[in-house]
């Protein structure tokens, strides 16, 4: 099957959604790539309240890939596109901005496992934070290593809006 970006973006989004919403968090609409950023999460103020800000927000770059990346010295090597890694990287903001990477197998009936008492999403969603690297003056692209355990996760949602809420960027695995 001839799988398009639409396809694999879609398919992330509802990921996203998912664990957003185990996190107790939610996820804005998605919207048209501006300044990198596909989508925000905010936290919920109640969840908040020991926090320097009790409204949370995060912003998201989302890619998808069936590609098979080079997975060396435990970090994934992804080509990003060099406006999407000079804007995550220098944009001044006070939200912080997060890039996930999705990995899917090239079928999509893989994506997710059907089974008589639950289904398994195919899962292998990692984030960097790009905040505070040098811009690049590639022509095309840029590649950037994401540690392999920066497992995107609820919980990764968790710390990533209680950091937001405190101020701060989460760091890098």
């Amino acid at each position: 099957m001839d799988i398009d970006t639409e396809h694999m973006a879609q398919f992330q989004l509802g990921y996203i959604g998912l664990i957003v919403n185990q996190a107790a968090a939610i996820c804005g609409e998605p919207r048209i790539d501006r300044d990198s950023i596909d989508l925000s999460i905010s936290g919920m103020a109640k969840n908040f309240n020991d926090c320097l800000f009790n409204k949370p927000q995060i912003d998201v770059q989302l890619k998808a890939t069936t590609e098979k990346l080079l997975i060396k010295d435990n970090h994934i090597h992804y080509p990003l596109k060099t406006k999407n890694y000079n804007e995550l990287a220098t944009l001044r903001s006070c939200i912080p901005k997060y890039l996930f990477v999705m990995l899917l197998p090239d079928d999509p009936n893989l994506w997710v496992n059907y089974q008589s008492n639950c289904s398994l999403v195919f899962e292998r969603c990692y984030w960097i934070s790009l905040k505070g690297a040098e811009p690049t003056e590639n022509a095309e692209t840029k590649t950037i290593k994401i540690p392999i355990e920066n497992s995107l996760c609820f919980e990764t949602i968790k710390k990533m809006l209680t950091c937001a809420a405190n101020d701060e960027v989460m760091s890098n695995g």
